[in-house]
């Protein structure tokens, strides 16, 4: 369906609608697609995870009883809340439609997403008390929040929250076309990931326009750095702001940037100063734009330099202090295009300026002072004769306002110069600089490429593809293969493809229908998702299809593959990462795919957010004590930039009963001061325990209260560096499976049983369970925790890897579990296949491995009655499954 990259208000947007509806198309279809539309995004971020969808009166609401239905009918479990009874036609069409239980407002409903659709764009008044509170109510029963065109409460034209303490939301789908609220503050801090549903609009003469992100075509052969343009940054007062300027330039792909400061400052090694007189400066016919206002300064010697800059012919970006100094006739006469990047206090301070009425959403403020030279150019030079504008010439002058919408001003840090760069000359940096950020802006349009490999074992960054066997044929994708590239009939490869894509012979993929937006700024470059290109159905079936490859590679015979269980997005309670000082700060996350880089992570729709939050403080606190280290003479290996000692760690997360368990391995934490400082630090974070490793092994620095995991209900202590499953939700299937499978078994062997997470499940009054583990650690907790709860568990400590259990020990039990680390467990599954258990549980984290060990209890006279794959680590090739055996 057709998309408008275009920003609404409500009036333009219903008068859109309404010409779609005179062009033969009624409300009931436009309810059917932008209800189909939003629904898809709500099932690729809940799955077959429980969905409640909240249904007000109007037609947000109808549009919620469309996605209820579709969710329902592709297998979700999904419940409808209704606000109130619908009020329009189409929603009472809707509503008729939906085949499930519709509850009242008084229902005590819970699941794992609430999908917002009481009330949409149009909303000019607060919500009801009792609407209010039905949804605070919801929302603090659910994990994740997805609001429908517009969370409740908020006004669609300029932004405002029209009821306190509105909730925060993980996504929010638009219909139709962008709403100014979505890039208005405050609301559009609380929606989340944006996205559009497109529903046929037909574009808005005059309406503004989303910015895209720049895209960076590869230089011609015999290009240079002025091709790609020259931008001059006038310093004043403050040189750092200026520095910074110059730095997010490099980082977005100026070819070539000057730093125009007349008081010689000392600057990084790759920026360019030019200390003349700013006229003779600026003077330079090759500069292709001029930047004013960060760091300028509001003296006289400030004045001056802005004067000095508006006489001059290039195209200026007006920002900071040099908004706060333009006068009244500044830019009367003006020929050539200027840009202000004004936020709430400067752009009053320009309406005081010019006489004009400080009222209004920030659009129409910016929309009654600005030239329009699009606009014009669109409709003719008359268009904006009789309005009334900014006085004093600044109307021909063609300035344009551009503020609100969010991350488009930030500098990207992951633009900032590779490390392997240092040293070289300006322009061969320039040149990587340039090289690197093509590579991610084509990673994150979905285009992908490499060079071609012979040889499987070379792996190189970018896109692995074969060489063609017919030049000039385009060949489409057909399925992705087990490390997550994309196969073609002839065997060529593809990384970040999908299947349906087509691969080009240039090596290029051109994305197909099943070949959706990565939802991480960093996919394609960190090494931790590999499939984040595929829409829910096609990861769904990459899981089910790596289990069922296994087994038919071993003929294995499964009688029975159930259908994947998927863990939802922001689950994963553990993650390892790595912090290193680099260029004089600390970067901390993943490696990139194939290489010893790190990618500094700013954001991970994969782990609990309260991992992602902590980032930035641990940030803080590494460089502190690298500063630290580098005053009394820093580590081994001298000192980095800015006197920050060079660093190395691993970071370990666990998210516990308490909250965020932090161990940090390898960084030496010696003297008052820096011990002091670790404990304000895991004091102001709430921390549940910091555990230093600094070589002598893992030692608690902070731990207030004994940290603890719940384990099916049962809090088990859980020590430094302990295992857990990656996310409670895959957990809570595995276990399902065990209870499901071995439940009613008297007597059960748990083997490589870890801290118990299967032997507590079940553990009762019928089934006594022998906990076996090598790990001291886990095996005393284990064993505490049975005795606390006196639970009939008996924790024996043994190594089962150099003295696993004999035939004659396994016969005494009904059935066995076994969770064996990604190595299998082909020693303890020779004596099981020699043994007469009766059943057999076996969890596996490697399909290879399980399969090799699966072979051996079939030959041993074992059935293999059924298989559950589960994708704990979503948007990744790493697969883990449960399958059942039954002595034939």
């Amino acid at each position: 369906m057709q998309q408008i990259e275009q920003v609404l208000d409500v009036a333009a947007m219903r008068a859109a609608e309404a010409a779609l509806i005179a062009a033969g198309t009624s409300v009931d279809e436009l309810m059917q697609v932008a209800g189909r539309g939003a629904a898809e995004w709500v099932w690729r971020m809940a799955g077959h995870h429980p969905v409640t969808v909240l249904c007000g009166p109007g037609n947000n609401g109808g549009d919620g009883y469309v996605i209820a239905e579709a969710l329902r009918a592709r297998g979700g479990k999904v419940q409808v809340v209704a606000a109130t009874e619908p009020a329009t036609a189409a929603a009472r069409t809707a509503r008729a439609l939906y085949r499930g239980d519709v509850l009242g407002a008084d229902a005590e409903a819970q699941g794992d997403v609430l999908v917002d659709c009481l009330f949409g764009s149009g909303l000019t008044r607060p919500l009801t008390d009792e609407h209010h509170a039905l949804l605070i109510r919801l929302a603090a029963r659910h994990h994740r929040l997805i609001a429908i065109d517009l969370p409740s409460g908020v006004e669609s034209d300029s932004g405002a929250a029209l009821n306190p303490g509105l909730p925060r939301y993980t996504l929010t789908v638009a219909l139709g076309a962008w709403k100014q609220a979505h890039f208005l503050m405050p609301a559009a801090g609380t929606m989340g990931h944006l996205r559009l549903v497109g529903i046929g609009c037909a574009a808005v003469s005059g309406a503004p326009g989303v910015i895209a992100r720049p895209a960076l075509s590869a230089p011609a052969a015999d290009a240079h750095k002025y091709r790609r343009g020259l931008l001059a940054v006038v310093g004043g007062a403050m040189p750092g702001a200026a520095e910074l300027a110059c730095t997010a330039a490099q980082g977005a792909g100026a070819g070539y940037v000057r730093l125009l400061a007349e008081h010689a400052e000392p600057v990084a090694a790759d920026l360019v100063q030019d200390a003349r007189p700013l006229a003779e400066a600026s003077a330079d016919e090759r500069i292709a734009a001029l930047l004013v206002g960060p760091g300028l300064g509001r003296g006289d010697p400030a004045r001056w330099r802005l004067t000095a800059a508006l006489t001059g012919d290039h195209p200026l970006v007006l920002d900071a202090d040099a908004l706060i100094l333009l006068r009244h006739d500044d830019l009367a006469g003006r020929q050539h295009p200027a840009i202000a990047t004004p936020h709430e206090g400067e752009l009053a301070v320009l309406e005081r300026t010019f006489g004009l009425a400080h009222e209004g959403t920030k659009l129409a403020r910016a929309r009654a002072g600005g030239g329009h030279r699009n606009d014009r150019r669109r409709q003719g030079a008359g268009h904006d004769r009789g309005r009334a504008g900014w006085p004093g010439g600044l109307r021909s002058s063609c300035i344009e306002l551009a503020f609100g919408r969010r991350n488009r001003r930030c500098a990207r840090r992951d633009h900032r110069q590779p490390a392997r760069l240092r040293g070289r000359s300006v322009c061969c940096r320039q040149r990587g600089r340039l090289a690197a950020g093509r590579g991610r802006a084509a990673r994150r349009a979905g285009i992908f490429r490499r060079r071609a490999c012979r040889r499987g074992a070379q792996r190189l960054r970018g896109v692995p593809v074969s060489e063609p066997d017919h030049p000039g044929e385009p060949e489409e994708i057909l399925r992705i293969a087990a490390k997550g590239d994309g196969i073609t009939a002839s065997g060529r490869f593809a990384w970040g493809s999908a299947p349906g894509d087509l691969l080009l012979p240039d090596g290029t993929v051109r994305p197909g229908p099943h070949h959706v937006t990565p939802v991480c700024r960093h996919f394609g470059r960190c090494g931790g998702c590999q499939l984040q290109q595929l829409d829910e159905a096609t990861l769904t079936d990459f899981v089910a299809a790596r289990v069922a490859n296994a087994s038919a590679s071993q003929q294995l015979g499964a009688r029975d593959i159930a259908a994947p269980h998927l863990s939802p997005p922001g689950t994963r309670r553990r993650a390892s990462l790595r912090a290193e000082s680099s260029a004089g700060r600390v970067v901390i996350g993943y490696r990139e795919a194939g290489s010893h880089r790190l990618v500094e992570l700013e954001e991970c729709p994969v782990l609990v957010p309260e991992f992602v939050a902590l980032l930035p403080p641990l940030r803080k606190m590494l460089i502190k004590l690298g500063q630290s280290g580098a005053k009394r003479g820093g580590k081994r290996g001298g000192k980095g930039a800015q006197g920050l000692a060079r660093m190395a760690a691993d970071i370990d997360l666990a998210m516990t009963e308490q909250g965020v368990d932090l161990g940090i391995k390898g960084l030496a934490a010696e003297g008052l001061a820096i011990t002091e400082a670790l404990l304000e630090f895991a004091q102001v974070n709430g921390l549940a325990r910091l555990v230093l490793d600094q070589g002598y092994g893992p030692e608690a620095l902070w731990e207030p209260v004994p940290v603890t995991v719940s384990l099916s209900g049962v809090s088990v202590p859980f020590p430094p560096g302990g295992f857990l499953q990656a996310t409670a939700d895959g957990e809570a299937a595995l276990a399902f499976a065990v209870r499901e499978w071995l439940g009613d078994a008297p007597a059960v062997a748990d083997l490589f049983a870890g801290l118990g997470t299967f032997a507590f499940a079940l553990a009762g009054p019928a089934t006594k369970v022998l906990a076996v583990e090598a790990a001291r650690d886990a095996h005393l907790a284990c064993k505490a925790a049975a005795g606390r709860t006196q639970r009939p568990i008996h924790a024996l400590h043994r190594d089962l890897f150099r003295n696993p259990l004999l035939a004659d020990e396994l016969n005494r039990f009904d059935a066995v579990v076994l969770d064996p680390p990604r190595a299998g467990a082909r020693d303890q599954i020779e004596r099981l296949a020699d043994s007469t258990v009766g059943r057999i549980v076996y969890i596996s984290c490697n399909p290879s491995s399980w399969a090799r060990d699966a072979a051996m209890l079939v030959a041993g006279g074992y059935v293999l009655r059924e298989l559950r794959p589960v994708g704990q680590f979503r948007w990744s090739t790493h697969v883990e499954l449960a399958s059942l055996f039954v002595r034939s």
